[in-house]
C-alpha cells in the first residue's frame, strides 16, 4: 500500500522542476531550464515508475535510473570538489564513480530488486533530494517552489520509510531446493 503512495509525492517532485525554485539575476527561475540540476527530479521520475508498475523490466528500468542519477550525481560533486583543488585527484573519482555506476546496474539488471531495495532505493533518493530542497528552501533567493520541492521530498522520505516498514517482518524467501 505505502508502495503506490510513495508515487504521489514522486510525481509532485517530477512537477516541481517546472516551478520557480529561485530567483537568480531578480528573475524567478525554474529548476528546467539548469540542466545539472535534473538529478533530483528525473530520479523522481524513476521512483514513480518504480511506485506504480509491476512488471519486471520496468521496475528494473526505474530502479537502475534512480540509482544511476544518485551516483553520478554524487561522483560528479566530489570529482569538482577534487578537481577544484587544482590536482589529478578528479580521474580516480570519476572511475570509482563509473565502477560504481556498473556494480548497481548490473545488480539490479541480473534480478528484480525486492521491495525492501526499492523502498531503500526510495529512501536514499528521499534523503538526497531533501537536502537539496533545503539547500534550494532556505536560500535568501528561494522561491515557492524550492518549499514545494522540499515537502514533496520529505513525503517521499516519509511514505518510503513507511513502504520499508511494512516489508521489515517479512523473512527472507528460504532457499529452492531442486529435486
Amino acid at each position: 500500500m505505502a508502495r503506490t503512495f510513495a508515487a504521489i509525492p514522486s510525481v509532485v517532485l517530477v512537477i516541481c522542476l517546472f516551478l520557480p525554485a529561485l530567483r537568480v539575476c531578480g528573475d524567478p527561475t525554474t529548476p528546467i531550464t539548469c540542466p545539472p540540476v535534473y538529478a533530483p527530479y528525473f530520479g523522481a521520475l524513476g521512483i514513480a515508475l518504480v511506485a506504480l508498475v509491476r512488471r519486471g523490466g520496468l521496475v528494473k528500468l526505474g530502479a537502475a535510473f534512480t540509482v544511476v542519477l544518485d551516483v553520478v550525481t554524487v561522483g560528479g560533486i566530489g570529482a569538482l570538489v577534487v578537481e577544484d583543488a587544482h590536482s589529478l585527484l578528479w580521474i580516480p573519482v570519476a572511475c570509482a564513480t563509473l565502477a560504481a555506476v556498473f556494480v548497481a546496474v548490473s545488480s539490479i539488471v541480473r534480478a528484480t530488486p525486492s521491495d525492501r531495495a526499492l523502498a531503500t532505493i526510495a529512501i536514499v533518493h528521499g534523503v538526497a533530494t531533501t537536502i537539496w530542497a533545503t539547500v534550494l528552501a532556505f536560500d535568501p533567493d528561494g522561491m515557492w517552489g524550492a518549499h514545494v520541492t522540499l515537502f514533496a521530498a520529505l513525503a517521499l522520505t516519509v511514505t518510503s520509510i513507511v513502504w520499508l516498514r511494512e516489508h521489515a517482518d517479512e523473512p527472507p524467501l528460504p532457499p529452492a531446493i531442486v529435486r
